[in-house]
């Protein structure tokens, strides 16, 4: 999903809450900090996402015959 703000490049006020008053979006909802569905999925699940990551960008770079350790 791509929308919203620099730092969070999805619609923030759907997982945050908050005013949403735009053209074609719905109303005000309760703000939540932290999240309700992205975020607070990656919060629960940061440790595997950043093995994960970690583990996809030593592999790219072992292809393009970039040497890692």
């Amino acid at each position: 999903m791509r929308a919203g703000g620099k730092r969070v490049p999805y619609f923030a006020w759907l997982d945050f809450g908050g005013e949403g008053r735009v053209k074609g979006r719905p109303a005000k909802r309760p703000f939540k900090q932290e999240g309700r569905y992205l975020w607070a999925g990656y919060g629960t699940n940061r440790s595997e996402v950043q093995r994960i990551t970690e583990r996809a960008l030593l592999d790219a770079a072992r292809s393009a015959g970039v040497e890692v350790d």
